[in-house]
């Protein structure tokens, strides 16, 4: 088996790359190649690029964790969204159904406008309500159009050690703001990019055949529902040694009053994986709070080796 791994630098890359090559050591997994390219080695931006290095790899799957994330920059500059979140996932999707790859690609929560009650499943129709779920949707679009074998899976307010998230934003804004304001009226459910990267990682130890027959959208998420003050309380809760001196809730409108370019959030993103869970896993899905656990502890541990 070839994969080809785009983003190899971002959040789910990295631990996309880390658990790829360990198993590949282990041999658990039957990999003969892993080509893991970043920016720097594969602008995605540029289609005569990612079609020469498709065509001359020809990976049996191409597995997209390359993406514009800056959702309030994207309310700015829309342009720059569309062309890594839709037109580039165009491009790979074409080249993959030409080659006869699997195209393993992810998209977000923030396709939906947040306006329903109950948790989001794959036969909610999307109504982004900002320019960055529209480039993701456009994407998810034009990969189904194409029509090769593709999973799309949806995710959500993912967070790792690395790059720019929730968490690591936490950590630094509190030992410099207080009161720490944190918005409390938007509810979705936290993801750490290891677990996501698991879960996409033990999909490949299924039988070819039976992931491109589940060709579709999937969500891949924990269970339960946070606000992000919820999360962020949660954090402080692990690393006391973190924590403001104040941390208080405010709603949205307050909070976008202090920043003027803060794009629309869906009040509700919580997506359910059911669908994910009973067609392509092999286990139940965990809680956020669980999945939240099983991220700190290595976290802590290597906190705890750095500041000896």
């Amino acid at each position: 088996m070839h994969i080809l791994l785009t983003g190899a630098t971002g959040q789910i890359g990295a631990a996309l790359q880390e658990r790829l090559t360990r198993r590949r050591e282990m041999s658990s997994l039957p990999l003969v190649t892993l080509t893991a390219t970043t920016r720097a080695t594969l602008d995605l931006t540029r289609h005569d690029a990612v079609c020469a290095t498709l065509r001359d790899k020809r990976p049996d799957v191409i597995i997209n964790a390359a993406a514009f994330t800056r959702v309030d920059d994207a309310e700015q500059t829309p342009e720059r969204a569309d062309a890594v979140n839709h037109q580039a996932v165009g491009v790979i999707a074409e080249e993959a159904r030409k080659i006869g790859a699997l195209f393993i690609h992810y998209s977000t929560d923030y396709v939906f406008d947040g306006r329903a009650t109950h948790a989001y499943t794959e036969k909610d129709t999307a109504h982004p309500p900002n320019s960055y779920g529209v480039s993701k949707k456009k994407g998810e679009d034009a990969i189904r159009a194409i029509g090769g074998p593709h999973l799309i899976l949806r995710t959500s307010r993912i967070y790792s050690q690395r790059g720019r998230n929730f968490f690591l934003s936490m950590l630094a804004q509190a030992s410099t703001l207080s009161p720490l304001k944190v918005v409390n009226d938007q509810f979705g459910t936290p993801n750490s990019a290891a677990w996501v990267a698991e879960k996409t990682v033990e999909l490949l130890s299924l039988p070819m055949e039976k992931l491109k027959a589940s060709s579709g959208i999937y969500h891949l998420s924990a269970v339960g529902r946070a606000s992000w003050l919820d999360f962020a309380r949660a954090i402080f809760n692990a690393l006391p040694q973190y924590a403001p001196q104040a941390i208080i809730g405010v709603d949205t409108p307050t909070y976008s009053q202090s920043c003027p370019d803060y794009a629309p959030r869906p009040p509700n993103a919580v997506l359910s994986s059911r669908l994910f869970f009973d067609t392509l896993a092999k286990s139940a899905p965990p809680t956020w709070e669980g999945v939240f656990e099983d991220f700190i502890q290595p976290f802590l541990r290597k906190k705890g080796e750095a500041s000896r």
